[in-house]
């Protein structure tokens, strides 16, 4: 999709919810380096943390359904107490905007400095949030309406007419149009990897996700493909099967679970049958609670109840198949760190 100009003349508040905020961006932002797409696009990056996998963060760009919009973006890097900053106490990402397009306002995408594999979700949600910000659906749209497709297929036209949706949060986050169509962005690239969390409209259906990347003039299966061999370059086999090894396999997830919402964490697909151990450590409020689940497949392996401000341990024996991790907050948002080792 190529970029156009947002004429709209509404300046967005400050406002963070879940993995977004949608501000005014700060002028005089330049990148210390760039990366280019597959095209020769350049991606531009401002890099303020350490062993920074920055060639693996372009590298999900790259294959990420995009456009020359893609210039005109800077992706910063840095630390938590930068995000907290800039984005809000418990955001975990940010995309800050302005409606001014002179060369010295460009938009700006705040991210943690995880590994690839673990920042391609909030990555990808947050990439969405400028591709909205760079062409307009509707006439006279005061904010993000997604693309034009999408807009069709997700019936948002008559969501719009009947209440449903609003502009910018004034129905909530999960019914702001420029969020559903992040979320919606999220799962054409990474399918059933990707938390869904428009729990009142549901998942995207197979027309609405080809209606997205039809947006893009591609398929779905040619956006999953690249996203998929993205994800292979730049992460390895994630899968344990150390298979006669007595190596132990290990893996560090970081992140944040919001109050009443959920955070998933991909774990391995297993070819055998595996010891895993499960150790974390939470920081939220003094009254806070979460619970941690372990699934594999439809099975339930293990369910934790912690507070806000504790440590936790899981060791089970894990059937073949796909496992996840849950985090949910149930009082206040909830900081985890999570380690994962098998044999």
């Amino acid at each position: 999709m190529d970029a156009h100009t947002r004429t709209t003349s509404a300046l967005v508040a400050a406002i963070t919810l879940a993995a977004s905020l949608l501000t005014l961006a700060p002028t005089g932002n330049a990148a210390d380096s760039v990366e280019r797409d597959h095209q020769g696009r350049t991606i531009h990056f401002n890099v303020k943390a350490p062993n920074v996998d920055k060639a693996g963060y372009a590298e999900i760009l790259s294959n990420a359904a995009h456009g020359d919009e893609i210039d005109d973006v800077t992706i910063t890097v840095t630390n938590d107490a930068e995000i907290s900053n800039r984005c809000g106490s418990f955001a975990e990402a940010c995309f800050l905007w302005t409606h001014d397009t002179s060369p010295t306002n460009r938009s700006e995408i705040i991210l943690p400095a995880w590994s690839a594999k673990d920042v391609e979700e909030v990555l990808l949600h947050e990439y969405a949030h400028h591709l909205d910000a760079s062409s307009v659906v509707q006439p006279g749209a005061r904010a993000f309406d997604g693309t034009p497709l999408w807009f069709a297929a997700r019936n948002m036209g008559a969501h719009t007419r009947n209440g449903q949706v609003g502009w910018m949060y004034s129905k909530g986050w999960d019914r702001t149009i420029g969020e559903i169509f992040a979320e919606d962005y999220v799962v054409l690239h990474m399918g059933d990897d990707a938390r869904h969390r428009i729990d009142w409209l549901g998942s995207p259906r197979q027309a609405v996700l080809s209606a997205l990347a039809a947006d893009f003039g591609r398929t779905i299966a040619a956006i999953r493909g690249t996203a998929a061999a993205a994800r292979n370059a730049t992460t390895g086999d994630v899968s344990f099967t150390a298979a006669a090894s007595k190596t132990t396999k290990k893996r560090t997830y970081k992140g944040l679970a919001r109050r009443k919402r959920s955070r998933v964490l991909r774990l391995f697909t297993r070819k055998r049958t595996q010891k895993v151990v499960i150790t974390g450590r939470l920081r939220g409020p003094k009254k806070g609670k979460a619970t941690i689940r372990l699934r594999c497949g439809a099975r339930t392996m293990a369910v934790v109840k912690r507070s806000a401000r504790g440590k936790f341990r899981i060791k089970r024996t894990v059937p073949v198949g796909p496992c996840k991790i849950i985090v949910s907050a149930r009082k206040g948002a909830v900081r985890y760190a999570v380690t994962v080792r098998a044999r």
